[in-house]
């Protein structure tokens, strides 16, 4: 969506909240994956653990408020202007 252009069409708080997700995303991605590579699982490791536990509680939490401003009736959208 953010390759796509999708921030510049959305008023400034759903763009923002699509950025942190992007970011909560890639930082749950890079703390989890080399535990998966290693084949240990996913036990919780110190320190990673409670990063990899934060990081993946603020990637729904931040869905479910986008996904809640996605069902409003102008979806986030920026108004256009009058013709």
């Amino acid at each position: 969506m953010i390759a796509n252009g999708v921030p510049h069409r959305l008023r400034a708080v759903p763009a923002l909240l699509l950025y942190l997700e992007f970011g909560s995303a890639a930082l749950a991605a890079l703390v989890t994956a080399p535990g998966a590579r290693a084949h240990r699982g996913f036990q919780c490791q110190a320190p990673d653990c409670g990063i990899r536990r934060v990081s993946t509680a603020a990637l729904f939490g931040l869905h479910t408020i986008r996904f809640a401003i996605y069902l409003m009736p102008d979806q986030g959208r920026r108004s256009l202007p009058a013709r």
